[in-house]
C-alpha cells in the first residue's frame, strides 16, 4: 500500500469529456512526476450516459430541500441516474482504497459548495455541491476533497495530501466501516498524540470509547475520524518540536499551542518544507533503529510526494 490512490475529475487530466467536447487540463494535477500517486479518472456525466458534446446541466432545488439535476434546454431530469451511479461509485472507493478526490469546481456533478442551485419555489439562487460530491460527502464524510483551484495552491495542496495519507492510514488500521476493538488499539497507539493536546485550545472533543455519548456506531466513528484527521494534518506533537524541528522553533516557542503551530504551518511554505525535511530525517532514523513508527508519522513515500508537490510551480 505504498501508493496513494486519488480519484480525479477526468477533464482535469486532459480528457475530452466536457459538455463542449473539450477538457480543463490542470497541469499541477496531471504532472506525471509526482511520486507514488495513482490517479483514478472519473466523469460522472459521461458515466451515466450523457454524450460528448452534450446539453449543459443545472441544479434545481425544491421546497423540501431536495436537489435535482436537469438539462437547461429540455429540462430532462438526470437525478436518479446520477444518484444511483454516484452511490455505487463511492461504495467502490472503499474497495479501491481511494484516499482523496480532486474535483472540477462549479460542476453540477463535481463542484464543492460552489455550484449555483436554482430554488424554483422562491425564484432564488444559492450555492451548493454537485450531486456526486454531495453523495461522497454523505457516504464517506472523512474523505478529503479538493477542487482544482485549491490544488493549485501549494499550502492547500499539501494539506489535502497530508489528510489523504492520514485517511489511508486510518482506513488501513481499522477499516472503512469501523471496528470497536481495532479502534481501541488504534487509540492506544496514538495515546501520546492525544495526551499532547491542550484541552482548552482544542474545540473538538472525543467521546468516551466505552460510552459513545448517545451516538450511533456510525456517528461515533465519523466523529472520531474527523478528530483524528484534524489532528493528523501535520503529524507532529508539540513535545517532538525541540528534538526534531530545531530549524522552526526556539526554546521560547516550545510551549506554543497546537492552534499557533497550525497557524504557522498554514501560512508559510518555508515552514512546511522545514517540517517535511525534518520528518523525513525522523522517519529514516526510526526505521534504522527498528522503533515502531506512530501511525500519524508520515512515511518516506508521503514525505517525498508532499515535498515534491510543495515545490510545484503555480499555474
Amino acid at each position: 500500500m505504498t501508493n496513494l490512490n486519488i480519484a480525479i475529475s477526468a477533464c482535469l487530466l486532459g480528457e475530452n469529456v466536457r459538455y463542449d467536447g473539450g477538457h480543463k487540463l490542470c497541469s499541477t494535477i496531471a504532472d506525471d512526476k509526482i511520486p507514488y500517486l495513482l490517479r483514478h479518472p472519473v466523469c460522472p456525466e459521461v458515466a451515466i450516459g450523457l454524450g460528448v458534446p452534450r446539453p449543459t446541466l443545472g441544479l434545481v432545488g425544491d421546497e423540501s430541500g431536495a436537489v435535482s439535476m436537469v438539462t437547461h434546454e429540455s429540462g430532462e431530469d438526470w437525478t436518479v441516474a446520477m444518484n444511483s451511479w454516484s452511490k455505487e461509485t463511492v461504495e467502490g472507493f472503499r474497495q479501491d482504497w481511494i484516499s482523496g478526490v480532486v474535483l472540477k469546481s462549479r460542476s453540477p456533478s463535481c463542484g464543492i459548495g460552489d455550484v449555483l442551485v436554482e430554488d424554483s419555489f422562491r425564484s432564488e439562487r444559492r450555492l451548493g455541491s454537485g450531486l456526486f460530491t454531495a453523495i461522497a460527502q454523505n457516504m464517506l464524510p472523512g474523505l478529503p476533497l479538493i477542487d482544482e483551484t485549491g490544488f493549485r495552491d501549494a499550502l492547500a495542496r499539501d494539506e489535502f495530501l497530508a489528510s489523504a495519507f492520514a485517511y489511508k492510514r486510518a482506513c488501513a488500521f481499522f477499516g472503512h466501516s469501523g471496528n470497536s476493538v481495532r479502534l481501541n488499539d488504534f487509540h492506544q497507539l496514538h495515546e501520546p498524540y492525544w495526551d499532547d493536546l491542550d484541552s482548552q485550545d482544542d474545540e473538538l472533543h472525543i467521546p468516551s470509547l466505552g460510552e459513545r455519548s448517545g451516538l450511533t456506531k456510525d456517528e461515533f466513528f465519523q466523529h472520531y475520524g474527523a478528530f483524528f484527521l484534524a489532528r493528523a494534518k501535520f503529524g507532529i506533537l508539540s513535545s517532538d518540536l525541540p528534538d526534531f524541528f530545531p530549524q522552526l522553533v526556539t526554546a521560547q516557542s516550545v510551549s506554543l499551542s497546537h492552534k499557533k503551530i497550525d497557524e504557522i504551518l498554514a501560512s508559510s511554505i518555508e515552514a512546511r518544507g522545514v517540517i517535511l525535511d525534518a520528518q523525513l530525517q525522523l522517519s529514516r532514523c526510526l526505521c534504522q533503529s527498528d522503533r515502531q513508527l506512530w501511525i500519524h508519522n508520515p512515511t518516506n513515500e508521503e514525505i517525498e510526494m508532499r515535498r515534491y508537490c510543495l515545490d510545484l510551480e503555480s499555474e
